[in-house]
């Protein structure tokens, strides 16, 4: 198993045709493959599909001009595997959901969930992300999911907003890999934040709390780090009050994978300030501004790190 990865966009379009053209070339080479979209004005047409499959679970994410699209009946492939879609409007706007005769309004940041092997349709949306998977993903859940459908979910319940980032950190080309071993435990993560998200409960709860919430959550953790390290003021207590857990859970996680918060820190910011001594681009910075640059606040204890790091003082290294 793989997590593979391609995208589509209409920057790949010519140029030179004039926008009914191009629409009519994007729908004739690409939207059978996602669905029949319109345009809601003359205004040109701007859109980026990536998608990502690991194994039988499936996503895809859209950012671009506000469109309404349908799928129908005869376009859905027919695979002989019930599928449910979980989708979240990552838009500052509403969009409107159609399926079953019944219209839903999708208010920013949230989640929908809906059958994606029967006829829908929407207008409106512009940025979006959207998972299916098989039921057979859901086990015991089943049932309950189907009850879901088409109702308004909660989009701050914990499990759906940690659900809702991984998908986005998934979503990130570098996340491609031929690593069975990886693939499979993205896998159970999104499965054991689907379950959670819609409701598990006894011993599914369990299983999903222990496994996939708290890999999640160690994702999110390691990404806020190499995000934020270079600011001086980043903090255990910043990223415990982005996730919504505390600090000491913070420290636990990390120390469990191998590293405190502060030797992961120290660790990104002497390889980001090697890199930028490295760089004759930087010739004209001082050492002192290499280092506050890196989010370090005091030069001596730059200078001692980086001796132990790597062997040398830095201005002996540059």
């Amino acid at each position: 198993m793989a997590i593979q990865k391609f995208t589509i966009a209409t920057d790949g379009l010519s140029a030179e045709s004039d926008e009914d053209t191009r629409f009519r070339l994007w729908q004739e080479t690409y939207c059978g493959r996602i669905d029949d979209l319109k345009r809601l004005s003359s205004d040109p047409f701007a859109g980026r599909w990536s998608f990502t499959r690991i194994g039988d679970f499936g996503m895809c994410r859209f950012g671009g001009t506000p469109h309404a699209g349908q799928r129908e009946t005869q376009q859905i492939a027919t695979s002989g595997d019930e599928k449910l879609s979980l989708g979240f409007n990552l838009a500052k706007r509403p969009h409107r959901f159609f399926q079953r005769g019944q219209e839903t309004v999708v208010p920013d940041t949230q989640p929908l969930l809906y059958r994606a092997d029967e006829a829908y349709g929407y207008v409106g949306a512009s940025d979006y992300i959207v998972i299916a998977f098989p039921r057979r993903m859901l086990g015991a859940l089943g049932t309950r999911a189907e009850a879901l459908v088409g109702n308004a979910l909660d989009g701050e319940l914990p499990a759906m907003r940690h659900l809702r980032r991984y998908l986005c950190m998934l979503d990130q080309p570098d996340m491609a890999t031929d690593d069975p071993a990886l693939a499979d435990h993205v896998l159970d993560t999104v499965e054991d934040l689907v379950a959670l998200a819609l409701g598990a409960s006894g011993d599914a709860e369990a299983m999903a709390q222990m496994r996939g919430l708290r890999s999640a959550r160690h994702a999110e953790i390691t990404a806020l780090i190499a995000k934020g390290f270079a600011d001086p003021a980043f903090s255990v207590q910043r990223i415990a009050t982005t996730i919504g857990v505390s600090p000491n859970y913070v420290q636990k996680l990390l120390h469990e994978s191998g590293q405190s918060f502060t030797e992961r820190v120290l660790e990104l910011r002497l390889v980001k300030a090697r890199a930028m001594l490295s760089d004759r681009r930087n010739d004209a910075l001082k050492v002192s501004d290499i280092a506050f640059a890196c989010g370090f606040n005091d030069i001596s204890y730059f200078n001692r790190s980086f001796r132990r790091r790597f062997g040398s003082a830095p201005n002996d290294f540059r």
